[in-house]
């Protein structure tokens, strides 16, 4: 068979018996309805880590040991004492024990319902994959069992994963969610873990009596491998989920027992930074793999968003939604085929996330301002070369991607080929950048003119109230001023700037800011700044954002770098939205105290009326999600 993990024979069939204490409800004497969940319990078991060859060969077999007749009429669903034949394998379908057949996993995926309030990076449109990585982690919780997701980046573990955590009671559970690194030691996954619990007897520790604590766990196998093999924050991992306990670090070295406690992990296969895990350790979980959608499941992810956003557009405008999705699978599925990393490429990397910045792009539109289809597609080409085409190093690799972009329009949009294809191509929300009072509008400016006035007079602006810049707005300087500023104006929108010295990059990245009405923040290097000085800054950083409640760009460039760990708590920052925790538990106690220990009182009395009601975690999560971006790689953008 073709595994994904090295699990142990035994732990497969210890994962057997869970699904089925998870699927078992009460005595069942029917044996046909004992064989339906026997039959599922084996899948999400022995074949649960498998990877797509070994699936068909899997099921092949199961299905000869089996041999059960075959219903395979459309629409009429095998009952126990049957097999579905409708689709390839046993995999796309559940057994549902209400009504005694067996469904196909399309059938139970709930229906996506757009909403227009609702951000970009809220948005989750579930599919096949979705509904059954939620039904496993609905099967595997109740259970109290330990579960682990294994698969490619952009595959929605983390998504779905959270998903299911955000609705979850909050009156039976605490979610504590730990994203790892290379540099993540056990010393911080332990601090972690005793902020979250208290003492309820001796050396007995747990959250708050009647509740349980969840801890899911991201990216887990990045941790690096110490010179004697062993990865740090797995072996104290290891060590309590096999025991129940771990050893506090101070001189005593009492032993604390935890209760109430569960895990759920989610990790990429090894390779690319990713280390292998400890099967020993993954035996005390049971492991699924998480396979990469479908063409079929990316369509109906993309095309559901675009057509709930154009359901108020012009109808010839939601007619080709489905096209637009289409085009930008293919040209996706193009540029990964052409444009693989290589030592001098090492960033051609595009996976899922690269799509949904596409689609992020879309759904800034409104109906005012592109009310023809020449215009929707025409902004649709502006997507696609600043999530593709601005990452790209030299003019052949560019020329690719444009060529791509030429074919897809010429052939499916030939009558409105000379508008989509005229260049400059310049988008952007800042033709009232100066008017606060007035909403944004994202829109085509047109031609290089346009900008230039636009700019010139927020440059004049920028220079009244701040240090004077010195800066001419020649063409290659407007392209990239729209670009940096469209990252910045998107929810969570990160910017790797690329570029010899004095190609102006923070230049640009400052008056994109002031553009886009964002104050900037940057640290200031002194002799002895270290990691310490460093969090201090940060600590002042998200007081700005929290407390009071101001829009910030995090400006940090590489002269910055003064110690390696300050990447180490910028990509935390990226990932989970704060630098790993450093309080003690005592902090934690006190409901007004952040996880670094210091003091944030709510303002307002809607605000503070919340606040008082609120659990500790969603208070904290409040406070991140206030507005901060770090110019990282979102869309790298090349300045020559």
């Amino acid at each position: 068979m073709y595994g994904l993990n090295r699990v142990f024979s035994t732990s497969q069939v210890t994962q057997l018996a869970k699904m089925l204490d998870a699927l078992l409800e009460g005595e069942i004497e029917d044996p046909d309805l004992l064989e339906c969940f026997f039959l599922e319990a084996l899948y999400f078991s022995l074949g649960a880590s498998l990877l797509e060859d070994g699936r068909i060969k899997f099921d092949e077999s199961v299905k000869r040991i089996a041999s059960l007749p075959t219903a395979d009429t459309e629409e009429v669903w095998a009952k126990p004492g049957e097999l579905p034949g409708q689709l390839p394998t046993l995999y796309e379908f559940h057994f549902d024990s209400k009504r005694n057949q067996w469904i196909p996993w399309s059938k139970l995926v709930p229906e996506y319902v757009h909403d227009h309030q609702r951000k970009f990076i809220d948005i989750l449109v579930h599919t096949v994959d979705t509904t059954r990585t939620t039904w496993i982690l609905e099967r595997m919780v109740k259970i109290k069992q330990p579960v682990i997701f294994v698969g490619e980046s952009g595959t929605s573990k983390t998504a779905a994963t959270q998903n299911f955590l955000r609705h979850l009671s909050e009156d039976t559970n605490i979610v504590l969610m730990v994203s790892f690194s290379s540099r993540t030691t056990s010393m911080d996954i332990q601090r972690n873990l005793e902020a979250n619990v208290e003492k309820r007897t001796r050396d007995t520790y747990g959250p708050p009596m009647g509740k349980y604590l969840l801890v899911f766990m991201d990216d887990m196998n990045m941790p690096k491998v110490d010179e004697y093999g062993t990865q740090q924050p797995i072996a104290l991992l290891k060590l309590l989920l096999e025991k129940g306990y771990l050893y506090d670090r101070g001189k005593e070295l009492n032993c604390k027992n935890i209760r109430d406690l569960g895990f759920i992990a989610a990790m990429g296969k090894a390779g690319g930074g990713r280390n292998e895990v400890d099967p020993r350790f993954l035996s005390l979980f049971s492991t699924f793999n998480v396979p990469f959608p479908s063409e079929e499941s990316l369509h109906l992810i993309y095309f559901s968003i675009l057509k709930g956003h154009t359901a108020d557009f012009h109808e010839s405008i939601v007619a080709v939604s489905g096209l637009l999705t289409s085009c930008t699978l293919t040209l996706y599925k193009n540029i990964v085929q052409d444009l693989p990393p290589t030592p001098s490429k090492f960033h051609y990397i595009f996976n899922l996330r690269d799509l949904s910045r596409v689609f992020n792009g879309l759904v800034l539109t409104n109906p005012q301002r592109f009310q023809t289809v020449a215009q929707m597609v025409r902004v649709w080409r502006n997507e696609c070369l600043r999530v593709f085409h601005d990452r790209l190093i030299n003019k052949t690799d560019k020329q690719l991607v444009q060529d791509h972009i030429g074919n897809l329009v010429l052939e499916h949009f030939e009558e409105d080929e000379e508008v989509v294809m005229r260049d400059p191509i310049l988008f952007g929300d800042f033709r009232m950048a100066l008017h606060e009072e007035e909403t944004r509008i994202y829109e085509d400016i047109q031609d290089y003119e346009a900008a230039k006035a636009l700019f010139q007079e927020i440059l004049e602006e920028y220079n009244e109230i701040n240090t004077r810049m010195n800066l001419v707005l020649f063409d290659d300087a407007l392209e990239h001023l729209t670009r940096v500023h469209r990252i910045i104006r998107m929810d969570h929108g990160h910017a790797l700037l690329v570029g010899v010295g004095g190609s102006g990059k923070q230049l640009l990245a400052r008056l994109a800011a002031f553009t886009a009405g964002y104050e900037v923040f940057e640290i200031l290097l002194s002799r002895g700044y270290s990691e310490n000085s460093f969090r201090e800054d940060l600590k002042s950083l998200y007081m700005k954002l929290g407390l009071e409640n101001k829009t910030v760009m995090f400006l940090f460039t590489d002269a910055h770098v003064a110690e390696e760990g300050f990447l180490e708590l910028i990509n935390n920052m990226l990932t989970s939205g704060t630098p790993r925790p450093v309080a003690s538990g005592a902090h934690q106690a006190d409901p007004h105290h952040s996880p670094w220990g210091w003091v944030w009182l709510p303002s307002g009395p809607a605000l503070t009326s919340w606040w008082a009601s609120a659990a500790l975690g969603g208070r904290w999560k409040y406070f991140l999600t206030q507005h901060c971006w770090v110019p990282r790689r979102e869309t790298p953008g090349c300045l020559h």
